[in-house]
């Protein structure tokens, strides 16, 4: 099972703040980082200090990371005209050593393009230690930081102790699937990225 980051911005993230996550995702071994591919404002936040591309953050990333897969979840046909968007794929893939996911050849009118198993998963922030190990009020912040409620991650994502998700990832794994995306939206909580590659990871 190969585990990749998946960052959406909109809500107000800057080019820093998606290469902490991206350098923490290469070096806690996650598979890949992945960011959303829109210039709109999305969720309550701010959106400051502003849109960012998902291209241009991607070939800085190319640069500034050395193992990691890099690409979106898809890119719109809307804003993105074929040509040019092959050329920009084909530069940040040649930039990074051949470690985009949708080469040119791979484009598909602008649709995502999963593997034959990908599986879109959502952590969403709220992945958490074991009640014995994290209080109440801890795994309440970190969902009420995201503005959800534990219940519903638990129901609707990736959400609960680090048992709980990896069994839900296993059930996953039974019907075949080979990648899980994991949506991180508190972009600034880097330990939950640890906790995930510590207590999930391992057990695949």
């Amino acid at each position: 099972m190969k585990f990749r980051i998946f960052t959406t911005p909109q809500p107000g993230a800057d080019y820093q703040i998606l290469r902490n996550v991206a350098v923490a995702t290469e070096e806690l071994g996650f598979d890949a980082f992945f960011r959303s591919d829109h210039y709109l404002k999305m969720g309550d936040g701010s959106g400051l200090p502003g849109p960012t591309d998902a291209w241009t953050t991607l070939a800085g990333l190319a640069i500034e990371t050395s193992r990691i897969r890099l690409g979106t979840l898809m890119s719109p046909a809307t804003f993105r005209l074929p040509g040019p968007l092959a050329i920009t794929v084909a530069q940040v893939d040649q930039m990074s050593g051949g470690r985009v996911r949708a080469r040119p050849r791979d484009l598909r009118g602008g649709r995502a393009l999963p593997g034959d198993h990908d599986l879109l998963g959502r952590a969403d922030g709220v992945l958490r230690r074991g009640r014995s190990r994290v209080p109440p009020s801890g795994r309440r912040r970190r969902a009420t930081a995201i503005g959800r409620e534990p219940a519903d991650m638990r129901e609707h994502g990736l959400g609960g102790t680090p048992g709980e998700v990896t069994a839900k990832i296993a059930e996953y794994a039974e019907i075949g699937a080979e990648r899980v995306y994991l949506q991180v939206l508190d972009l600034g909580d880097l330990d939950h990225l640890a906790l995930i590659a510590s207590d999930v990871v391992p057990q695949f």
